[in-house]
C-alpha cells in the first residue's frame, strides 16, 4: 500500500517536472532560431597595413618583425624580409652592368680603328685612281698597244677598288652606329633591371608612417599569429599599427545564415573579454564574394562590416573578440525582400512558359 502511493506520488511529480523541461528546450531552441549569431573582431577604422612585397619567386621569409603589442615612433623599422637572394642578383646585375660597358668600350675602339683603316683605303685609292686616269689622259700616239692595254686594265681596276673602298667605309661607320646602338640597349636594359631589383630591395624594408602599437596579422592558412622566421606569400598583410578611434567591427557569417542578413540590421555587440557588456551597431556592408577558413572546417564564410553606433564602456582595442547578435526583427529584412521578388519572377516565368 505505502508502495503504491510513492508510486502515484513520483507519477503526479514527473507529469509536472517533464512539461517544463520541454518548455524550457522549446523555448532555447526558439531563442537560437530567432536570431543570427555571428564571431567578430575589433576593427581599426585608420590602419597602415604591413603587406608582403612582390618577388619572383611569390615568397619571402621575415628575417626580423617587430615583437607585437611593442610602440613604434615614424620611420621605425617594423618588418624586414631576408634579402640574401636579392642581394645575390643585385651583385650579378652590376656584374653585368660593368661587362657591358666594358664590351661597349672595346667594340667601339675596334670598330673605330676600322673605320680609320677603311678612310686610309679610301685616300689610297683615289690617288691610286687619279694616277690611273693621268696614265689615260695620255696621247695614245706615244704609246704602243700593249701600254694600252695594261693603262686601261689599271684604270678600270682603280675606278673599282675605288667604289669598294667608298662601300667599306660607309659600312664600317654603319656597322660603328649600330653597335653603338645596340651596345647603349643593352647597358639600359641591364641597369633598368639593376635599378627594379634596388627598388625590391627598398620595399625589403617596411617603415611605420606613424607612431602606434605593432600587431601581428593571422595566418590565411591556419589561423595563427604571423612570427618572424616565418615564410608569406606575396600580398599577405604580415602586420598592422592601428589609428586611434572610428573602431568597427569585422564578422564572418556562414554562408547557411548569408540570406538571413542585410544591410542596415541593428545587431547588438557583445566583448567575449567582458561578456556583460552589450552595445548596439548597424551592419554597414555584407561581402558578395565568399571565402573559405580552413581553421574554421570545411565552410565558407562572408565577410560582415559592422558599425558601431552605440560605444562601449570598456575602450576598444583592435583584435578583440567580439559576439554579433542579430535579433528576430532584424534577419532578413533586405535580403528576404531580394528572395521574394525573384520567386515572384520565377512563377510569372513559369506561367508564362
Amino acid at each position: 500500500m505505502e508502495k503504491s502511493r510513492r508510486t502515484n506520488s513520483m507519477i503526479k511529480h514527473l507529469a509536472i517536472i517533464i512539461p517544463l523541461m520541454f518548455s524550457t528546450v522549446v523555448d532555447a531552441e526558439s531563442d537560437s532560431a530567432d536570431s543570427v549569431i555571428l564571431t567578430g573582431k575589433i576593427k581599426a577604422g585608420d590602419v597602415q597595413n604591413f603587406t608582403t612585397p612582390w618577388s619572383e619567386n611569390w615568397r619571402l621569409q621575415i628575417k626580423w618583425m617587430k615583437p607585437e603589442g611593442q610602440m613604434v615612433e615614424q620611420g621605425d623599422l617594423v618588418v624586414l624580409f631576408d634579402t640574401a637572394s636579392l642581394d645575390t642578383q643585385i651583385e650579378q646585375q652590376k656584374v653585368s652592368l660593368r661587362q657591358a660597358q666594358e664590351k661597349a668600350k672595346e667594340s667601339r675602339l675596334r670598330l673605330e680603328q676600322e673605320v680609320i683603316d677603311a678612310e686610309h683605303a679610301l685616300v689610297k685609292a683615289q690617288l691610286e685612281f687619279q694616277l690611273a686616269k693621268l696614265s689615260v689622259n695620255v696621247p695614245t700616239k706615244f704609246r704602243s698597244d700593249f701600254e694600252k692595254d695594261n693603262i686601261g686594265f689599271d684604270f678600270k681596276k682603280a675606278n673599282k677598288m675605288l667604289e669598294q673602298a667608298k662601300t667599306k667605309l660607309k659600312t664600317a661607320q654603319a656597322a660603328l652606329v649600330a653597335e653603338e646602338k645596340k651596345q647603349v640597349l643593352e647597358i639600359k636594359r641591364i641597369g633598368a633591371i639593376l635599378k627594379k631589383k634596388e627598388s625590391e630591395l627598398a620595399f625589403m624594408q617596411l617603415k611605420a608612417l606613424r607612431k602606434g602599437t605593432v600587431l601581428h596579422a593571422m595566418h590565411p592558412w591556419n589561423g595563427s599569429k604571423i612570427t618572424e622566421g616565418q615564410s608569406v606569400q606575396t600580398s599577405w598583410n604580415v602586420a598592422s599599427i592601428p589609428g586611434a578611434g572610428d573602431e568597427s567591427v569585422r564578422a564572418w557569417v556562414n554562408e547557411v545564415d548569408w540570406h538571413k542578413i542585410g544591410v542596415g540590421q541593428i545587431v547588438t555587440l557583445t566583448l567575449d573579454a567582458f561578456p556583460n557588456d552589450h552595445f548596439k551597431g548597424k551592419i554597414r556592408k555584407v561581402g558578395q564574394q565568399a571565402e573559405s577558413k580552413k581553421e574554421w572546417g570545411s565552410a565558407t564564410y562572408y565577410d560582415v562590416d559592422i558599425e558601431i553606433t552605440e560605444p562601449s564602456k570598456h575602450s576598444l582595442v583592435p583584435g578583440m573578440s567580439v559576439r554579433v547578435e542579430i535579433p528576430e526583427n532584424g534577419v532578413g529584412a533586405e535580403n528576404n525582400s531580394i528572395t521574394e521578388n525573384s520567386s515572384a519572377e520565377k512563377n510569372m516565368t513559369t506561367e508564362a512558359g
